[in-house]
């Protein structure tokens, strides 16, 4: 019996490292979803940050994310009441129109139709607060920064969490490195549209033969045609 048992453990192993082969090449491609950052079973308060999947953006953006979190608790009527963040990339406080913050709809996509939006707020200075009555649950939530740009800006953004950023009726504790910076992103003026090509065909009547570009009034009365 137990030779028979090492025979198919034998048999049975390389068809397992296949298969588990298999599962990591098919998702090698992908990044890991905010939410898996999180333990299934967190101890008191948790925070996952990431930067939004964005490299380089235009001027004039509207509801561009740049910032992924996501939060969990296993304590009871916890509330996220604010969010703080710095802005550290050469973008002035100006250049910013607004910023929002969105609460996901489960998909880990952000769309400004689907999501939920939780608080919108302004730079002052390069601080940046927003101020909302969240409950956070057992259940992972995911939650996205976005950002307004003004037009004709140039530039970096990147955004600084410390340990001020999250405001919470329970002690926050964060995976990962922190203080948190995201990466920056590139900001560049729009491509501009090229300009219309004017026609410079003259203009043809279909009642009146020969063209009709403007004479002098001596040469249209020569010609019986005074206008």
């Amino acid at each position: 019996m137990r030779k028979v048992f090492l025979c198919l453990i034998i048999i049975l192993a390389p068809l397992l490292c296949l298969q588990c082969s298999g599962s990591n090449a098919a998702t090698a491609g992908r990044p890991a979803s905010i939410k898996s950052r999180l333990p299934s079973k967190v101890s008191g308060t948790a925070v996952a940050l990431d930067s939004a999947a964005v490299n380089a953006i235009t001027a004039d953006s509207i509801n561009t994310p740049l910032v992924n979190f996501a939060m969990a608790t296993n304590q009871p009527d916890v509330i996220l009441k604010s969010i703080r963040l710095d802005q550290t990339g050469t973008l002035k406080s100006a250049d910013i129109k607004g910023m929002k913050l969105y609460l996901d709809n489960g998909d880990e996509t952000f769309s400004a139709t689907t999501d939920v939006l939780l608080a919108s707020s302004q730079l002052k200075g390069d601080v940046c607060e927003f101020r909302l009555e969240q409950p956070v649950s057992s259940q992972v939530q995911s939650f996205f920064i976005t950002v307004d740009l003004n037009a004709s800006v140039a530039g970096t953004i990147s955004f600084l969490f410390n340990e001020e950023s999250f405001g919470t009726t329970d002690i926050i504790g964060v995976t990962g490195p922190f203080p948190f910076s995201t990466t920056p992103v590139e900001v560049s003026a729009p491509t501009a549209r090229p300009a219309e090509a004017k026609d410079t065909t003259p203009f043809k009547s279909p009642f009146v033969k020969g063209d009709l570009t403007p004479k002098s009034s001596y040469e249209s009365t020569r010609a019986g045609q005074p206008f």
